[in-house]
């Protein structure tokens, strides 16, 4: 840069006070376009928010649900669930909505007295997850469950509430292994849980307490795409 100034000022016309005036004035235009040139140079370019984001694929699967309970030896079988999922095909990553119809398991109560309890699933946050290139699925999911009515021999009503529940959200995580789950064809997914303690269920609540929470339930979901 230096050596540009010094050779603008040598090849300037005009001689003494004047010349060295017009040579200084040529000088400052000279520094302030070259400065001008290198701050230019150095503007980082921003993309603006959203520009190349990925484009997602929405993929609906109807499913059925089968459910075992070990704490009242009891199980259940549901159908009419649909999950919309939201797939980034690039990566396998997904975001997932499910709806889950209510589910009536039948067991035992003490281990003697044969029961059915009808409970119902709500999706609490984010359900997500990612389906690999070889067929598995991985996820995470919290729920909500609540416990909607309970009848001894099936016929006689003995519990029915619209605000009981786990205290606390339930935690899933649904899984299938290598080759056991596709995009277009959907697959089965299984979780193990536990159900935690219950609330607002009233002057039953200790004793259902007592009975139901407990680890080991298992889900298996049969999903197949309709769209």
């Amino acid at each position: 840069m230096n050596n540009q100034l010094r050779t603008a000022r040598l090849n300037l016309p005009g001689r003494g006070t004047r010349g060295r005036y017009i040579s200084k004035v040529a000088g400052k235009i000279l520094a302030g376009a070259v400065g001008t040139a290198c701050a230019v140079a150095s503007v980082t370019i921003v993309h603006p928010a959203g520009a190349g984001a990925a484009t997602l694929s929405t993929v609906t699967y109807a499913f059925t649900e089968d459910v075992t309970v070990p704490s009242i030896h009891g199980s259940g079988h549901a159908a009419n669930g649909t999950v919309a999922v939201s797939l980034d095909p690039a990566t396998g990553n997904f975001t997932a909505q499910a709806s889950r119809p209510s589910i009536t398991v039948y067991g035992l109560a003490l281990g003697l007295i044969p029961v059915s309890a009808v409970a119902s699933f709500e999706q609490v946050g984010t359900f997500a997850g990612t389906i690999g290139s070889d067929g598995s699925l991985v996820s995470n999911l919290q729920i909500d469950i609540h416990l909607n009515a309970i009848s001894l021999l099936g016929i006689l009503p003995i519990f029915t509430s619209t605000t009981c529940h786990t205290a606390a959200p339930v935690a899933l995580h649904p899984v299938a292994p290598a080759g056991g789950f596709s995009v277009a064809g959907g697959g089965t997914v299984t979780a193990t849980f536990t159900v935690g303690q219950l609330t607002d269920c009233g002057a039953e609540t200790a004793l259902l307490n007592s009975t139901i929470p407990g680890p080991g339930n298992q889900v298996k979901l049969q999903l197949s795409p309709t769209s």
